[in-house]
């Protein structure tokens, strides 16, 4: 789930590079991070017994669609004019790669805050805890 939308807006970068289209990739990436962002700040607020499959299918449904309004006809011209399709587990490994970093920084995140947020707030705001 986390690292889907940067997977997949990677994907489409590449994809803006090969046909030489900088500032769509410009474009595609500022989607990307935002979507991250709307997806992990948004799961915060999901209640608990929220399905998450669900909530990755939809993550999922709504690349999708940005990929076909984006970058459909693109494609199609590409594969018409007998270009190869990419592998399927090249894209879920670079899908598992994304979602490790996403965790990965996500922790890191976490764990500053952990070490240094007592020594920035005010004494009198952690004397409850």
């Amino acid at each position: 789930m986390l690292g889907g939308p940067l997977a997949g807006i990677h994907l489409m970068v590449k994809n803006y590079y090969v046909f030489d289209m900088p500032m769509q990739m410009k474009s595609m990436r500022l989607y990307g991070y935002s979507i991250t962002a709307l997806v992990i700040f948004g799961s915060i607020y999901l209640p608990e017994n929220t399905p998450g499959i669900g909530f990755a299918a939809i993550i999922a449904g709504i690349i999708r669609m940005i990929a076909k309004e984006k970058q459909g006809e693109l494609i199609d011209v590409f594969f018409e004019k007998g270009f190869a399709k990419e592998s399927n587990w090249k894209c879920f490994g670079i899908g598992l790669i994304f979602m490790l970093a996403t965790f990965f920084a996500l922790f890191l995140v976490i764990f500053m805050m952990s070490i240094y947020t007592p020594m920035l707030l005010p004494e009198w705001l952690l004397e409850d805890v």
